[in-house]
């Protein structure tokens, strides 16, 4: 059976076979097709669009009752839901997911499905939530994808902890993963620094490898950590541009959740810049898309910002 995972190159099934195998039947086929525009769009960065289609393949396979069709649509809503901030959806598909995948003993699929409801616990601050589901998937060596994922959840887990675990962040150095690895461990060294040179050097690094993988949701995270990092320093003017470039790339993701945060961290930068006009106006901003998440469209028309 052909399985349609995220970032998985599609498969030409009839290459390099000696016959023409039986077809599948046409309802299966629409399901594939489905998750195939799903995958595609993923890799676009077209996360919406890619949610739509996983969307019609869920609905699809589930009219058939076909478990490994549910299994993949399920576990590709609920990465793809959480990349633009939609996670009580990307909750309910991971646990979804799971279910599915344990009563399959599918051990990949189960530990893609946890590692979703690691990162929703950990972006709620919930860290022994988050840590409880993923610590067994890591072992001394981290070689597969899922590992490695698991790892930088971890690792994030030990710096925002007291005292500090550094166990896991230094475990990530030592791995030569992917691009995508790679900048988020250089993200997580800034975390973990208390160098200013070195904390602005890592960040920017880590935004040219986002930049060039064309990777919003990186993108948006990293000038977000730079909007932080300039605003501990009292750079005040240098925070605001970057949370409103973050802010940007948040609202062209369509994600109202990490709009509506940033939104708030704008506001109480002007609160201290005496600028309560804006604050307010951010605040109320921030209030209606939480109210009404689709809102966050109309903050791609409101800002002049530059990339």
């Amino acid at each position: 059976m052909t399985k349609w995972f995220l970032f998985a190159i599609p498969i030409l099934l009839l290459a390099g076979c000696g016959s023409t195998p039986e077809p599948a039947p046409y309802a299966h086929q629409q399901g594939q097709q489905l998750l195939e525009r799903g995958v595609t769009s993923h890799q676009r960065g077209d996360y919406v669009d890619a949610a739509y289609y996983f969307t019609r393949a869920l609905a699809q396979y589930r009219s058939l009752d076909h478990r490994e069709g549910m299994l993949n649509s399920h576990l590709n809503l609920a990465e793809t839901s959480f990349l633009i901030g939609r996670l009580p959806i990307a909750a309910e598909h991971a646990s979804s997911a799971q279910a599915l995948a344990e009563l399959q003993r599918d051990r990949e699929a189960t530990e893609r499905a946890q590692i979703v409801l690691a990162r929703i616990a950990l972006e709620q601050n919930s860290l022994d939530d988050a840590a409880a589901l993923i610590e067994h998937i890591v072992p001394p060596t981290a070689t597969r994808p899922t590992e490695h994922a698991a790892l930088l959840i971890l690792a994030d887990i030990g710096i925002r902890n007291e005292p500090r675990d550094h166990h896991y962040i230094s475990h990530a150095e030592r791995i030569h993963g992917t691009p995508l690895f790679q900048a988020r461990v250089m993200r997580l060294h800034a975390q973990m620094s208390e160098e200013p040179q070195l904390i602005g050097q890592l960040l920017r690094d880590a935004l040219d490898q986002y930049r060039e993988l064309s990777f919003r949701p990186g993108i948006a995270a990293t000038l977000e950590e730079m909007g932080q990092f300039h605003q501990q320093r009292g750079d005040y003017e240098a925070a605001e541009y970057r949370l409103q470039r973050a802010l940007y790339v948040r609202a062209w993701l369509s994600d109202g959740y990490r709009s509506a945060n940033l939104l708030e961290q704008l506001a109480a930068l002007y609160e201290r810049l005496d600028r309560f006009e804006e604050a307010e106006y951010s605040r109320e901003q921030a209030a209606s898309i939480r109210q009404t998440p689709a809102s966050v469209r109309l903050l791609r028309l409101q800002s002049n910002t530059n990339d």
